[in-house]
């Protein structure tokens, strides 16, 4: 929610609105706090629990590559992608070259979808499968793909699908 979408809420003025919005990103900075100091591919609800707080309810799909170095400890993030409320353009090579730039042994890739529904596309599979090759090609392997919304979350890893 905005902050006029917060204050047009019965009771709640600027200050308060403020601080709810205060609130709620210190919940997402000490999420990521947390999710920095696991090894996410051990131990990856941390990592999913930080993708459902920052990008579970955006109104437009955002796609994240998540980078990983030697211990699987997260060294960086970027949002390489804003699409539209149902689909997203992805360059690969856009995504390789932070990879590099951040010095990453291993990239997982995030995506919500904002109608909520964690279900993959056949989008989201060529996606996965081309990503996959070329992490394979470049020795920067693709460890998951991690759709979310604010509730759920699918995982290309758990289902065998990477």
């Amino acid at each position: 929610m905005s902050i006029s979408e917060i204050m047009n809420l019965k009771g709640v003025k600027l200050a308060k609105a403020t601080q709810l919005l205060a609130s709620l990103e210190l919940v997402k900075r000490l999420s990521y706090q947390k999710t920095l100091e696991s090894d996410v591919i051990a131990n990856p609800q941390t990592l999913i629990v930080w993708l459902r707080k920052n990008i579970g309810l955006k109104e437009q799909e955002h796609f994240v590559v998540v980078f990983l170095n030697v211990r699987n400890h997260v060294i960086g993030f970027k949002t390489v992608f804003i699409g539209s409320i149902d689909s997203v353009h992805i360059q690969p090579r856009d995504i390789f070259t932070q990879a590099i730039k951040q010095q990453a042994a291993k990239i997982i890739i995030a995506h919500n979808h904002p109608s909520q529904s964690v279900e993959p596309s056949n989008a989201d599979l060529l996606v996965t499968n081309t990503i996959g090759e070329l992490g394979r090609l470049m020795n920067i392997p693709l460890i998951d793909h991690i759709i979310v919304s604010y509730e759920d979350y699918y995982s290309f890893k758990e289902h065998n699908r990477v």
